[in-house]
């Protein structure tokens, strides 16, 4: 094991003995926990999928448990919003746990986990790609360029050269020159512009093959929502960067609308909004205001009731970085 690794270790261990959430508490916490996708050992996609996307089963369900063991209180992240800002009373360490995009395998396997810990939960929603064969661009883009024998593997990468977006050449695209070319990419091109280079080079919603639909349908979500557990917030209608959303219209449709979308389908949707990306925009700040009682960012932290509610703080948890009890203790403290 490298010296850095080590320092590593020992850091985790020390955090997790000694953290934060260990120290008695002046004030009620709320920690917001970020998840995206959770998916067993040998499922196909976690052969290219961002390690900061995933995580297993039974990681979810040993964290409920390291959660409870060490005085968290599991709460609705709405119900906690409400009272903070009526002035109720509050536990003295809530957590709520949410999970962006809308992820189908969120019913196949969050949701037994959820209801086995009697746990809620709120997912963001990307509503217009509910119940269609779209799926989003990065996910496009390392399916195809991790199968070499799907035909549109080449087609895109001619497609990216055509554009001037100078692909690199590697033996084989693995995860890691992929994670890197995503990130090139978001830099250069805005979401939209990107969609339409893979729609050019023809690559499928998913990738290659026929597959299941990558998101949640909307019987799945009322399925969801009726075990009284769920509740569903809005993560646009799109999945635009909201930096990304130059005029008005756009911003409405994206941010307005897709709350609209959710109060017709949903008996009780969630009030609170995520930002794609964690991309935040004083432009689009009045319309989220308008439509939501809070938002959720990507800074790292814990939040009081005092925290400004249009910029909670999370704490993203994946398997490489949270699979192990030291580590997750760890990971509440530091983005360790």
């Amino acid at each position: 094991m490298s010296a850095r690794a080590l320092v590593k270790r020992g850091l985790r261990r020390t955090l997790s003995l000694a953290g934060r959430h260990r120290w008695p508490a002046s004030r009620p916490t709320l920690t917001v926990l970020c998840y995206h996708r959770v998916l067993p050992q040998g499922h196909p996609d976690t052969a290219w999928l961002q390690p900061g996307m995933q995580l297993r089963p039974e990681t979810l369900a040993a964290q409920l448990r390291w959660l409870r063991e060490a005085g968290f209180t599991p709460v609705d992240l709405d119900d906690w919003l409400l009272r903070a800002q009526q002035g109720e009373s509050l536990p003295e360490r809530a957590v709520a746990l949410t999970f962006d995009d809308g992820w189908a395998d969120g019913y196949e396997h969050a949701l037994p986990v959820l209801v086995d810990a009697d746990a809620p939960a709120t997912i963001f929603l990307v509503t217009r790609y509910i119940d269609t064969p779209r799926s989003f661009w990065p996910e496009r883009l390392a399916r195809t360029l991790h199968d070499a024998d799907d035909p549109a593997h080449a087609r895109l990468l001619d497609t990216l050269r055509g554009d001037g977006l100078s692909p690199p050449s590697p033996p084989r695209w693995e995860r890691a020159a992929i994670d890197g070319y995503t990130e090139t990419l978001k830099s250069q091109r805005s979401d939209q512009q990107i969609d339409a280079l893979l729609d050019a080079a023809m690559v499928g919603p998913g990738g290659a093959g026929a597959r299941r639909p990558d998101l949640l349908s909307w019987a799945q979500v009322q399925a969801m929502e009726d075990t009284g557990l769920i509740r569903f917030g809005s993560h646009t209608r799109r999945h635009r960067r909201v930096t990304h959303l130059r005029d008005a219209g756009a911003r409405r449709e994206e941010l307005a609308e897709s709350c609209a979308d959710l109060q017709s389908r949903l008996k009780r949707p969630s009030a609170v909004f995520c930002y794609p990306n964690g991309d935040t925009d004083a432009a689009a700040e009045p319309l989220i205001r308008a439509h939501y009682r809070a938002a959720c960012t990507l800074q790292y932290g814990w939040n009081t009731a005092s925290t400004p509610p249009y910029a909670l703080r999370r704490i993203p948890l994946h398997e490489d970085v949270s699979a192990d009890r030291d580590a997750f203790y760890a990971r509440l403290n530091l983005p360790v």
